[in-house]
Parts: structure tokens; sequence; C-alpha cells
């Protein structure tokens, strides 16, 4: 009795922890797609725990509709690796295609299966045993099923352990809130043992990953630093982005993500050559394997969507003096190159215009002088002034 009561009071934890958790992330920043998955992450915990306590009540009082108590139970059971591997995939800045895909296939497979199926094919009603322990047996498609909602769960943990971009802070709390996920997931999804393990390796979980996002997004001192670098960035109109050595955008401004077609959040950790032309890509491409062999700033001017722009990459070092990103700015010069070539076509017709008057003066000195003579012929006075015309072109009266 003592034992339930204990189960029932951890749940509860859970899922407050887990929802606080939520309200947490999505306060700080709701436009970060990090906290979003995150969030979703901790909403699927958060209802697991909740229709697992109505579940353990019903099963405890013998009343109420069990049946589909526990559809509720499987569901949010069955989302919370996928859940996961949604966050840490966006949090690594990995591509999100394909696990996307998985994750809409996966709520399909469970939106057909609450028609198509009782689920007596796939694992017997729920009993309450030593009066705590849930209990239920699997057939082999429930056992193959189960095998696959935890899949994610370890492509997580593996992503985790072996990502070095996560930094020191981090990577330890990622490891080991995944890894207690995995253990109750694995305990209470196959019942290796027959003990209520998954409400404790839940909250164990939910505990390592809320203090990794107190210290990483509440009560960290470089957050107001993050904010004040990302307000200088977008403090020019023109495009500044940060890449690694293999094109991948670590950070930039609006004005590039803009230029882009995405939102800062949608482009960080995409690689920048999917969203130029290939051309464009390999000219990129070959520019930057010129920098990282010269170690020199390098300057030039492209097309991008009817835009020229006048670009620099400038090489970043680390403490030991080695390029391990490159800064890309990039100045819209559209407008200045129409005006120079609108420049150029009148100073072109001035000059033509120009000639036309000299020809045209040269030749009324000439007819003035031809006047004259033919006046002082007929024995008539001059009409006009003597008129000599000088070896540069010009006239003299």
């Amino acid at each position: 009795m003592i034992i339930f009561w204990i189960i029932i009071t951890v749940l509860l934890l859970s899922s407050a922890l887990a929802f606080g958790l939520t309200f947490m992330v999505i306060g700080v920043d709701v436009k970060s797609s990090k906290n979003r998955f995150f969030a979703l992450f901790m909403i699927t915990v958060a209802m697991w725990s909740l229709t697992n306590i109505i579940m353990r009540l019903m099963l405890f009082y013998e009343s109420g509709p069990i049946d589909v108590v526990y559809r509720l139970v499987s569901i949010s059971y069955v989302l919370i690796c996928p859940s996961l591997l949604l966050f840490t995939v966006r949090y690594l800045n990995k591509k999100t295609l394909l696990v996307d895909i998985f994750y809409l296939g996966l709520l399909t497979l469970i939106g057909a299966a609450l028609f198509l199926s009782d689920g007596s094919s796939i694992h017997e009603a729920p009993v309450l045993t030593d009066g705590y322990n849930i209990s239920y047996s699997f057939s082999a498609v429930g056992y193959i099923l189960t095998s696959i909602y935890i899949a994610p769960g370890i492509i997580s943990l593996i992503l985790f352990y072996k990502d070095k971009q996560t930094g020191d802070i981090s990577r330890p709390f990622m490891v080991g809130g995944t890894l207690f996920v995995l253990i109750g997931y694995i305990i209470g999804g196959f019942q290796v043992i027959q003990i209520p393990a998954s409400p404790f390796t839940f909250i164990i979980s939910l505990v390592i990953f809320g203090y990794m996002v107190l210290r990483l997004q509440v009560f960290n001192p470089l957050r107001e630093n993050e904010e004040k670098q990302r307000a200088i960035l977008n403090a020019t109109t023109e495009s500044i982005i940060l890449i690694d050595l293999d094109g991948k955008i670590l950070t930039l401004n609006n004005t590039a993500a803009k230029r882009l077609g995405k939102s800062p959040d949608e482009l960080i950790g995409k690689d920048i050559a999917e969203y130029l032309s290939s051309d464009m890509a390999k000219e990129r491409r070959s520019l930057v394997d010129g920098l990282i062999r010269s170690r020199k700033p390098i300057r030039f001017q492209d097309e991008h969507d009817g835009i020229l722009l006048d670009s620099n990459l400038y090489p970043v070092f680390d403490k030991n003096k080695k390029i391990y990103a490159i800064a890309i700015y990039s100045n819209d010069i559209t407008n200045l190159e129409k005006a120079r070539e609108e420049r150029n076509i009148k100073a072109k017709e001035l000059d033509m215009f120009g000639d036309l008057s000299i020809d045209r003066e040269l030749r009324m000195v000439q007819l003035k002088n031809e006047v004259n003579e033919l006046l002082e012929k007929l024995g008539e006075e001059r009409r006009y002034e003597t008129v000599e015309i000088s070896e540069g072109g010009g006239s003299e009266e």
C-alpha cells in the first residue's frame, strides 16, 4: 500500500516537473526550435505520468474504463523516445527531415491502430500485482513494436555521447538524462524486471534535464552576452554568417536569413550549400578551401537571387591558431552598381554631345571665313571679324 502511494506521488512530481520545464523553456524563447521540441518531449512525459496515475488508481479501486486509459498511457509512452529524438537532432543541429517523417509515420500508425485494433494482438490487459506493480504480457508483435519505439531513444543516446559540439557543460546532462529515460523504457516496456522502474527513472531523468535547462537557459551567465552578440549581429542591415569548415551554419543575423529565405533557427546547423545554386556552391567551396590554405581573408563578388553581393571571408582562429570557422560578411551593392552603370552611360552621352559641339563650332568658323573671303572678292566689307582656327581645334577671334 505504501509503495503504491509513493509511486503515485513520484508520478505527480514527474508531471509537475515536466509541465514546469515546458513553460520555462517556452517562456525563455518560444521562437527557438530547440526549446519547442524540448517542450514537446516534456509534454509526452507529463501526459504519460498523468495517464499512468489515472490507470493505477482505476486498477487499485477496480473501476473505470481501464482499456481506454491504458490506450492513452500506451500512446504517450510510445511517443516519448521519438519526441526525444526530435529534440536531439535539433539540439545537435543535425538534419531533421528523416526524423520528422518517422515521427509523422508513427503518429499515423498509432491512429490506425486505435481504429483497427483493440490491443489484444499486442498485449493482454494490464493487471495490478503485489498491490503496486502493473503487469501485462506481450505478444511477438508487441515486442517488435516496442523495439521500434525504443530505437529513437537509443539513437539519441548515441548522438549525444558522440557529439563534441555541445561542450563540457551540457553533454553529461544530455547523456545522463537520455540514459535514464532508456533504462525506464526498457524495464517498463519489456517487463524485464517486475518492478515499477519507469516512474523513478523518469523523474531522475527530468531532474537531470531540468538542471541542464536552469543552468544553460535561466541562470547561465553567458546568456546575456549571447543576447548582446545577437543584437550586435542584427544591428547591421548587411549579411553576417558564421560557418564551420564543412559549410554548416553556426550562427547568422536576420538579414542573412532573410536573403536565404528562412528564419535563423531554421538555418542554424544546416549546410549553406543547400540554399545556393550548384555553381555558386562550388565557387564558394573553392574560395573556402583557398582561405584555409592561405589563412588570409578573401574578397569576392557574386549574385544571389538578383542581388549583387560584395563579400568578405575572414578566418576565425582558436587558441591554438587553427582555423575552426569562417565569418562571411556580404554587402548588397546592387543599387551602387546600377548607379555606376547609369553614371557611365551619362558620361558617354556627354562625351558624344561634346564632340558634336566641337565639330559644329569648327564648321561655323570655317563658314564665316569663307563668307568674308567672298565679300572681299566682291569688293565689299568683311561681315565677320577675322577668325583663326587654332592648332588645338578651338577658335580665336
